[in-house]
Order: C-alpha cells, then structure tokens, then sequence
C-alpha cells in the first residue's frame, strides 16, 4: 500500500479579538436600571417622609394638646383621629373609637394616669365618640396604661397593649 500524504493544512487563523461593545452595553442597561431604582425608591421614601411629617404635625398641634402638656405630658404626646376597633381585656367585646391619645412622659417626673388623661382631653375637645388614652414612660419602654373612654371621660374597659 502506499503510504497516504496528507496535504498540508494552511495555519488556522486565530479569532478576531472581541470587542468590548457588549459589555459596554450591558454595563450602561445595568446602570441605568440601578439609578432609575434609586431614583424611585427616594421618590417613595419622601413621599413617606412626608405624610409621617404632616401625621405628627397634626397630632402635635390637635386640640387638647396644650391642656395634655399643661397635666405632665411631654410635647411628644400626640392626639389622632383614629377610627378603630379596639378589643377590650374583660368579656372579649370590642369598643369603637375615633381617637387615639398617646401621652409621652418622661421618666423622673409626674407620670399622670390615664384616667387623668382622658378627662382632660374630654374637658378640652368635648369628642364626638369613645377614645383611647394611653400613657408611656420614655425611658421604660413600655405602656403604662391604656384604656377605651367615652365621650365624657368615663373608662370603659382596658384594652391589650
């Protein structure tokens, strides 16, 4: 047999090197996307900023807020208008209420009871329904007392902190 001659191949070529315009591409679509998350999420938390300000400008500035001061409170303490469904400790019913008085102390000092809160926002804003009075120690952490009232001050019942 006769010894069979392989032709010579021509050398391969070696690849054209590539270019970089893909990942520039890539790399620019995940920039923009990252700066159009950024720029949505600061536009939600302003918005959020914004209408947790203007909750706590109301709450500071309610009527009644001056007379909670004046009984021990400090300028922290907030009144909201808080329609609410409040289940009560005793018998398990629930009262509906259309304000919330949260009373800041500060620990040291006067801590007055929730009865005494709710007879002075009673006196003060005369409310059109039942309402909730809670008292807080800064510096504790936890709620002193919290209770449903009615129009007139008079407690209803506790309610589960």
């Amino acid at each position: 047999m006769a010894p069979t001659e392989q032709t010579p191949r021509p050398p391969e070529r070696p690849p054209p090197p590539k270019t970089a315009v893909g990942c520039l591409v890539a790399s620019l679509v995940a920039v923009v996307v990252c700066l159009v998350l950024v720029v949505l999420v600061g536009a939600f938390l302003g918005r959020v900023a914004r209408t947790q300000r203007e909750i706590v400008r109301k709450g500071v500035t309610a009527p009644g807020t001056v007379q909670l001061r004046a009984l021990g409170c400090d300028p922290g303490s907030t009144v909201m208008d808080s329609r609410q469904s409040w289940p009560l400790l005793d018998a398990g019913r629930r009262a509906e209420t259309i304000a919330f008085i949260a009373c800041l102390a500060t620990e040291g000092r006067a801590v007055p009871g929730c009865d005494d809160v709710a007879r002075t926002y009673a006196e003060a804003v005369r409310p059109a329904g039942k309402f909730v009075a809670q008292v807080r120690v800064v510096r504790r952490f936890r709620i002193e007392c919290q209770r449903v009232y009615g129009e007139d001050g008079a407690p209803i019942g506790d309610v589960a902190p």
